[in-house]
């Protein structure tokens, strides 16, 4: 029985406890889960019933533990984050690659490029991660805990990053996570919620 707008345009912060509802509202907000009555709407549109394709080109999502494949090198795995803008039999153009430049850019992990994944520490890890979120140019891009797994001065960089990529592309960010502090620090509203209500 939950309720809510997300104000286009800013950083809105789910908090709450374990078990409180936040990752659950997260993952059907995202299509992962089916309401069991109501719907989740974007720009009007219910989110379950868009093409998925549609769908990928106007919401990202960053999970908790971004799964990549083994030996996978940095701008190869960024580069895919671009497959809802080609088409069945598109080729790589040079518009996919100014895309993953951008992307790299915007992350600060241009110099990573070339890298295997596999050779990275787990705050560059997020960065590309965050990376091919972005690339696709979502409006809405949905973050699970997204400091997490971070230590302490990887999640204040990471604060001010985010906080600027935000407001230099505009996007929507809905982001869950357990931190308070993360949340007043870098949120323009705040959801708290507590036994699946708001």
């Amino acid at each position: 029985n939950v309720t809510l707008a997300v104000p286009a345009g800013k950083i809105t912060a789910i908090v709450g406890g374990n078990a409180s509802g936040k990752s659950t509202l997260l993952r059907t907000l995202a299509r992962i889960l089916q309401p069991k009555s109501g719907a989740v709407l974007l720009d009007g549109e219910a989110v379950h019933q868009m093409k998925s394709r549609k769908l990928a080109q106007v919401m990202g999502l960053l999970p908790q533990s971004p799964i990549a494949p083994e030996g996978i090198a940095v701008a190869d795995l960024v580069g895919r984050g671009r497959h809802p803008h080609q088409g069945l039999f598109s080729r790589w153009s040079a518009e996919d690659d100014r895309a993953v430049a951008r992307a790299l850019a915007a992350t600060g992990t241009e110099e990573l490029a070339e890298r295997d994944l596999d050779t990275l520490s787990g705050g560059q890890r997020q960065r590309v991660a965050l990376g091919r979120a972005l690339i696709s140019r979502p409006t809405v891009l949905l973050l699970d805990e997204p400091l997490g797994s971070l230590d302490y001065s990887l999640r204040q960089a990471m604060m001010v990053e985010l906080k600027k990529i935000q407001q230099e592309i505009g996007i929507t960010f809905i982001m869950v996570t357990h931190s308070q502090q993360e949340a007043l620090s870098m949120a323009d509203s705040v959801i708290v919620m507590s036994d699946a209500v708001i």
